[in-house]
């Protein structure tokens, strides 16, 4: 009560209604039941609003239990990720155990109405914990099990081996002897070469030789030809290497046209560089080609390679399709055009990869200091691929690792759909970066889990899905209300860096071992299952008569719930702490917990953190209320006496005020139960009963409640139906006028609270149309506010 408003409201309604309001406040005997107050907020809620800002939900979970029962996995609930959230933006909601056949079950959670999404943490009995996301419904069964159902079209979609590019078969010629009518190329004197010849080169040659072009004409070289200038090999012959022979220069070989050079096993050819200039052109290699300088196929010829390759550049710089079988390093760059095919079934290794639009395909081992670009293209990776330093992704629509590895120190991968199956792997050691364009990771429906392991994920719009667990310790966060977040759809998971149990073996062996944990075993009981939602509790005093409505005469915070919970997940004991966080009234005015679905006979005991309340309660043997059928804890008997003044003076709704505090004091109360036979639902937040007394009285006295919560046994209900109010015991309406207006609101935020005068209305813009709606509009009314008619 607010006596400078009650004055005011005296002068306008006239001396006896003055006589009224004070008759009511003083419980005396001139009390009228008909008077009524005019409606503050001039808003009429709809029948049957309940005011609440919570949902209340029933929750089922299975552990992925490989122990067949020997032991309990610890099932702990979040609204928010634990391992990749801002910290203030996360609320423990529930802890429990679980084990094969025997879920974690709550038939009653309570969460926020804004909370779209929970998070539940598994810990094994070797302490390995992951975390999976559960989109909110009413009744939610949630598994830790990989046990995943898709539709055809989706299966269809995931088919990966379709996306890898045909490797062409290319097998060894039969160049292991010269044709008989084959000519030596030092016997021509200077002649040209005839088409449909054959000829050899069988000691050691250091000469030249003529050629203007033709068609199926072979060069034998069985011998060392040491090449003595730059040369150009015209269209239509081809150059065989045979085993053990050589070219020797220092100098540049161009093939055009329908050229081509065949190196066979043990054959050598060491030139500064070699080119291809037409789509004709074939080079062949199951030999040795050493280059000081570039090797380019520059007009789609064919590349095969089954034996080694060193240069300082490979550029392919149209649709060439290549085919690596053996091995090629690079000193410098490899460079691919559009619609070209590179397939590696060998290893590569060079400085750099520059490619746009083609289809890449690695079976084997690819190690770059760094990928510069990897553009719009096809990348199928079945093997080894790294990028010491960096490597950029970009566009790739069909990207898809299986039992695949990609490893870098810092890789970006943007507007990519990744698809990484049977046991897959993307790992970072610094930084995984997709920045601000959409990329989505599926571990696809069957064979083993994949893993994307990095120390930290920064970027937006990312999609995780599938058999996946990603291991980070600094994952971007995901924050409410805004549409850059990264979406985590079970089974996929999230872990600390290097925390899962995941084991990735790949074709080069084993490239992550996977968490190996403790030894196995069983959690310490009782556990602590912690709710740390912070619930702000909003009263005025004046019912059954409508106040001011500033929805600031009390206001409580309860900070943390906490059960401790047996191996059955049974409640042995209950602690709920609290504070006071403003009193904007002048009358003395007590407080209390009712456990609604807690018999006051079931409690042994209750231990008060703060100072017990020595007056208006009286106390049974155990601590709870004396007379109560419920368990009813006293928080106190004086708000402001509590808040340490001595006077009925407003505390923290007045700015500037001597009365004020900054230390707020707390409540800290905690029941033992006699026997541990309640469910962790039965102290669910929507099951806590808080409630002020604003008249002093130990019996027939005049609590306020949140709407439709029940009043004690010790409550006067002769109130009930009276003045404004609009209750109902029949009809299971509590505390709640004839406008279905309330007098108590629980708030599921650490709300600040208006200050004197202030109607919460004006206080909170969106309040308004939440209850004329029905509370089915502006749910989270209470984050937007004015910010010159708070208390802060």
């Amino acid at each position: 009560m607010k006596s400078l408003k009650l004055v005011r409201f005296a002068l306008s309604a006239g001396m006896m209604l003055a006589t009224f309001v004070g008759c009511v406040d003083d419980n005396k005997d001139l009390y009228d039941p008909t008077i009524t107050a005019d409606n503050p907020l001039d808003i009429t809620a709809p029948d049957g609003f309940d005011w609440s800002t919570t949902n209340t939900i029933r929750l089922s979970v299975e552990a992925n239990d490989e122990y067949n029962g020997q032991y309990d996995y610890i099932i702990e609930v979040f609204d928010n990720n634990p391992i990749a959230s801002a910290a203030d933006s996360i609320s423990s909601l529930a802890k429990g155990v679980a084990k094969s056949g025997h879920p974690f079950v709550l038939s009653a959670v309570t969460i926020a109405k804004s909370t779209t999404d929970l998070f539940i943490r598994q810990t094994d009995p070797k302490g390995r914990a992951v975390i999976r996301s559960f989109p909110v419904q009413s009744n939610m069964t949630c598994s830790f099990t990989d046990n995943v159902s898709v539709s055809a079209s989706t299966r269809s979609a995931i088919s990966t081996r379709a996306l890898a590019t045909t490797r062409a078969v290319v097998p060894v010629p039969d160049y292991t002897s010269i044709p008989g009518d084959a000519r030596e190329i030092s016997s021509l004197g200077g002649a040209a070469l005839e088409a449909g010849k054959n000829y050899k080169i069988t000691g050691t040659y250091n000469g030249s030789f003529t050629f203007w072009g033709s068609s199926n004409v072979k060069l034998y070289i069985q011998g060392t030809w040491n090449m003595p200038s730059d040369f150009q090999i015209q269209t239509g012959l081809e150059i065989i290497v045979m085993s053990g022979a050589k070219i020797l220069a220092n100098k540049n070989a161009s093939f055009v046209g329908s050229s081509s050079l065949t190196i066979m096993p043990n054959g050598v050819v060491e030139l500064n560089s070699l080119t291809f200039s037409n789509q004709e052109g074939h080079f062949k290699n199951w030999g040795s080609l050493t280059l000081g300088d570039d090797f380019t196929m520059s007009a789609g010829g064919l590349f095969y390679s089954k034996g080694t390759i060193v240069a300082k550049n490979g550029s392919f710089n149209n649709a060439s399709p290549m085919q690596n079988d053996g091995t090629i390093t690079l000193d410098g760059k490899l460079t691919m055009p559009s619609n070209a095919s590179f397939i590696n079934t060998g290893e590569v290794t060079a400085k750099d990869l520059d490619v746009n639009g083609v289809s890449l395909t690695n079976e084997g081992k690819m190690i770059f200091d760094q990928i510069s670009s990897v553009n719009n293209s096809t990348v199928f990776n079945s093997c080894y691929m790294e990028a010491k330093k960096s490597a950029v992704f970009s566009g790739c629509r069909n990207f898809v690792l299986d039992q695949g590895y990609l490893k870098g120190k810092n890789l970006t991968i943007r507007g990519c759909v990744v698809k990484l199956n049977n046991g897959s792997m993307i790992e970072a050691t610094n930084i995984l970066h997709n920045q601000s364009e959409a990329t989505s990771y599926d571990g696809g429906t069957t064979g083993n889990r994949s893993l994307i392991k990095a120390d930290k994920v920064e970027g937006q719009g990312i999609t995780y899905s599938g058999k996946l667990t990603v291991e980070s310790d600094h994952h971007f966060t995901k924050k409410p209300g805004e549409n850059w977040k990264y979406t985590l759809n079970s089974p996929a998971e999230m872990a600390g860096y290097g925390d899962s149990n995941v084991v990735i073996e790949i074709c080069t062996g084993t490239a992550n071992g996977g968490n190996p944990g403790t030894d196995p075993g069983n959690p310490t009981f009782p556990i602590e299952s912690v709710n740390d939602t912070k619930y702000t509790y909003l009263f005025e005093d004046q019912w059954p008569l409508y106040g001011d409505y500033d929805m600031n005469d009390v206001v409580i915070r309860v900070k943390k719930t906490t059960m401790y919970l047996n191996a059955s997940n049974k409640v042995e004991k209950f602690k709920l702490e609290a504070e006071l966080v403003a009193v904007g009234a002048s009358k003395n005015i007590a407080a209390g917990l009712q456990l609604d679905d807690v018999a006051a006979s079931l409690v042994s005991s209750v231990e008060y953190g703060s100072t017990k309340p020595s007056t208006l309660f009286s106390y049974a043997s155990q601590g709870v209320e004396a007379g109560q059928s419920k368990a009813v804890i006293p928080f106190f008997a004086n708000a402001h006496a509590f808040m340490g003044n001595s006077t009925n003076a407003f505390v923290n709704t007045v700015i500037g005020s001597t009365a004020n505090v900054s230390v707020l004091p707390t409540i800290v109360v905690t029941a033992t139960f006699s026997s541990a036979t309640l469910s962790p639902e039965s102290f669910a937040a929507g099951k806590l009963n808080l409630f002020i007394i604003t008249d002093g009285q130990s019996n027939n006295r005049k609590e306020v409640h949140v709407v439709n919560y029940r009043p004690t046994d010790k409550a006067s209900t002769t109130f009930f139906g009276n003045n404004n109010d609009g209750s109902s015991a029949t009809a299971g309406k509590y505390y709640v006028s004839k406008d279905n207006l309330a007098w108590g609101i629980c708030v599921a935020s650490s709300v600040n609270h208006p200050k004197e005068y202030a109607k919460v209305t004006d206080v909170f813009p969106n309040f308004a149309s939440w209850v004329t709606s029905g509370g089915s509009s502006n749910t989270d009314w209470y984050t937007t506010y004015n910010s010159g008619l708070i208390f802060k």
